[in-house]
């Protein structure tokens, strides 16, 4: 959620949702030998090799896919009323079932960052 400034009160699902889960998929996948480009490839590659956890993977993955459904959706319901496409959803656009989802994402991806972070810097447990 936006803080300050002129898109306050709003959810940056780019910088909020996709930038976190695109990172880690890219360091997972370099980490597996991955040469896939594709985010959801990288971290099915990182599953595969083990560098990620079959739950954090498929977290990830599904994560990945809510928030960029919804930034696609909320995308063309812009377009279609002639606004300029952006990454700022209002939460109150969303019905309560998907904006639960959508706090479960972000909370289950911060969850996987932290378990990575502590992996990388104190070594697997």
């Amino acid at each position: 959620m936006e803080h300050s400034g002129e898109h306050r009160g709003r959810l940056d699902l780019k910088h909020g949702g996709l930038i976190p889960i695109v990172d880690l998929a890219r360091w997972a996948g370099m980490a597996a030998g991955a040469t896939s480009i594709g985010t959801r490839e990288r971290l099915r590659a990182a599953r595969e090799a083990g560098v990620l956890t079959d739950g954090d993977g498929r977290v990830l993955e599904e994560a990945f896919a809510l928030v960029s459904g919804l930034r696609l959706e909320h995308q063309i319901d812009q377009l279609r009323a002639g606004q300029a496409p952006d990454d700022y959803m209002h939460p109150d656009a969303l019905t309560p079932l998907t904006r639960s989802y959508l706090k479960d994402a972000f909370r289950a991806v911060a969850s996987v960052q932290r378990r990575v972070g502590n992996e990388l810097l104190y070594g697997a447990s």
